[in-house]
């Protein structure tokens, strides 16, 4: 018996038994099923939301090809050799008994899982192990596609990352003990509610760009890894951006400060191609960002692990607003910003409707939290709220005393730009 494939976005309008719709990257589709003979868990994908998932109705679609079980029902199950974790030379040695006597095997591995248990060592496993069912065979030695319940999974509890599912498969006839007859492994992605635009979920189709981004997710999930709620992803996710600057990013005075990475105009967009390019290595579009392509980054990222914030800005229409001396991203000084001092705009991820009683993200710049008279203070705004005129929050901590009246929320210009 050999298997055929394993599905797991099964439906492609509900999260609430299925994984999500996803992609690998702007250019290429996600493949259906996930796993096909040959993968590995590099290539065979999938991703769950952990607040719309229904463990009751979760199901994993397999099938299978056994010419020797031509017309005939088989029981087949899936089980979970790393739902704790051994010293690779004995998870090694467990492993190879898998095809030499099963039913030791799965004795002697419930006594480990035990023994890990008290010694609290246990690893939970993201889906757990797959429960037997029956498997019909036509004329041909080849099955339909079967639906197999997870038990035990804890995708609910983990929190956001990424994580290295591996199933033992085994078969048992009338009569017979199991038989195991294959081991696969398949990367899962976790995230905390179902992606917010940009992200979409629908329609799902290849020309869909906006379909969350494989790509996008194992750097988000690398940022967020373990929190286990929203506005704990979204603090990491901005300490993350901005600890990307001196190796990968500097803030733009050398140019200007002009948008590098994000556009603003009738049709918002953010470059992630050239974004995650760079993050792998490559140039991108080189190192200066400004406040908008890190407002954009921060938002993209944590709205991909569930998150719903907005890149938005605060500003004056008819006059700049002074500002207190930051530490801009990349940079090893308190200064004024480009030594000017002020700012037409600026720029955040911003939550809620972006209004002053809402929180910011800000990777761009630390500020000054002490806005009194006093040595410098400084703090990285994540999830700080935005404020209001001289009551210690975010406004005063980046506009100067002076001109804090013309630092104004302005939610009629959120966007979520458009990935590319």
């Amino acid at each position: 018996m050999k298997l055929s494939g394993v599905l797991f976005n099964h439906d492609k309008f509900s999260s609430r038994n299925s994984a999500l719709n996803v992609r690998l990257n702007a250019v290429s589709a996600a493949r259906l099923p996930e796993w096909e003979p040959g993968d590995t868990f590099f290539s065979s994908v999938a991703c769950y939301s952990a607040a719309d998932v229904d463990l009751d109705d979760l199901r994993v679609f397999a099938r299978f090809r056994a010419p020797e079980h031509a017309n005939k029902t088989v029981l087949v199950l899936a089980d979970t050799p790393d739902s704790f974790n051994l010293p690779a030379f004995l998870e090694d040695q467990l492993n190879a008994l898998v095809f030499l006597n099963y039913p030791l095997y799965l004795a002697v591995r419930q006594y480990l899982q035990i023994v890990a248990t008290f010694a609290n060592e246990t690893n939970s496993n993201v889906l757990g192990a797959l429960a037997p069912t029956a498997v019909t065979f036509d004329g041909n030695g080849n099955s339909d596609w079967m639906a197999f319940k997870p038990t035990g999974a804890k995708l609910k509890t983990l929190g956001i990352g990424r994580h290295v599912l591996t199933w033992h498969w085994a078969s048992q006839t009338p009569g017979e003990t199991l038989r195991p007859f294959q081991v696969t492994q398949h990367k899962i992605y976790t995230v905390l509610k179902t992606p917010e635009r940009p992200w979409v979920q629908q329609p799902f189709t290849a020309n869909n760009t906006q379909l969350p981004w494989i790509e996008a997710l194992e750097v988000a999930t690398q940022w967020a890894a373990g929190a286990t709620d929203i506005g704990d992803a979204c603090q990491r996710i901005t300490h993350a951006v901005y600890d990307l600057g001196g190796e990968f990013f500097q803030y733009g005075c050398p140019i200007g400060a002009v948008t590098v990475y994000s556009e603003f105009n009738l049709s918002p967009l953010f470059n992630l191609t050239m974004f995650l390019q760079r993050l792998g290595g490559g140039r991108g579009l080189g190192q200066y960002v400004n406040c908008s392509d890190c407002a954009t980054f921060v938002s993209t990222f944590a709205n991909l692990v569930g998150a719903a914030l907005w890149q938005s800005q605060m500003r004056d229409f008819e006059r700049a607003f002074p500002v207190n001396p930051i530490l801009a991203i990349g940079d090893t000084l308190v200064l004024p910003p480009c030594g000017v001092g002020l700012f037409n705009y600026h720029e955040v991820a911003w939550s809620g409707e972006a209004t002053e009683d809402d929180l910011v993200y800000d990777a761009c710049l630390e500020v000054n939290s002490n806005t009194a008279l006093g040595p410098v203070e400084l703090l990285l705004p994540t999830g700080l709220r935005f404020g209001s005129v001289n009551d210690g929050q975010y406004r005063d901590c980046l506009a100067a005393p002076f001109g804090r009246d013309l630092c104004k929320a302005q939610p009629t210009l959120r966007v979520r730009r458009a990935v590319f």
